[in-house]
């Protein structure tokens, strides 16, 4: 006699073992890195008490130890800049390894309700400032150029009519 299994146990075995491994949470963000960075490290630190083992804010990253039942798992929390669709974001990006999803998940979640407390809602994504490009920089001179020349021009001109009238 064949035995059918349940849906739900189906279900139960294909995943349970998801997203466990080294388990993050993500997120873009339009606050400012350095807002995102001083907050983040004070949820971690301060808020959280979980001792920070490395940090380096120009390149992005917390590593820090994440306490729960008297173990201790690795964590790290990184930030990285971007441009998407001519708009400036900050990736966000919580991971705490052996752990499920949620558990970065719901450190995302404090950080953004922190951030919403101390800097007020989220902002519109900023746009990016078009910079001059070497084109338009070799216009600029070119034009710059044609005054110059042109303005040596009238004062010769004008030099030469007041020769005459004298």
């Amino acid at each position: 006699m064949k035995r059918v299994l349940r849906p739900w146990v189906v279900f139960a075995l294909l995943f349970s073992f998801s997203g466990v491994a080294s388990a993050g949470s993500e997120r873009m963000m339009t606050y400012r890195y350095s807002q995102i960075w001083r907050t983040a490290v004070r949820l971690i630190r301060v808020d959280q008490r979980l001792p920070i083992v490395e940090k380096d804010q120009k390149d992005g990253y917390v590593l820090f130890e994440y306490r729960d039942q008297g173990r201790t798992y690795h964590g790290s929390f990184e930030l990285v800049a971007t441009v998407k669709d001519g708009k400036h974001f900050t990736r966000v990006a919580f991971r705490i390894q052996d752990k499920p999803t949620y558990v970065a998940g719901v450190l995302l979640g404090k950080l953004k309700l922190k951030l919403r407390q101390e800097y007020g809602i989220e902002p519109a994504a900023r746009l990016v400032e078009a910079k001059p490009t070497k084109a338009s920089k070799n216009s600029k001179k070119k034009k710059s150029a044609q005054t110059d020349e042109s303005e040596s021009e009238e004062t010769e001109e004008t030099a030469e009519k007041e020769a005459e009238k004298e």
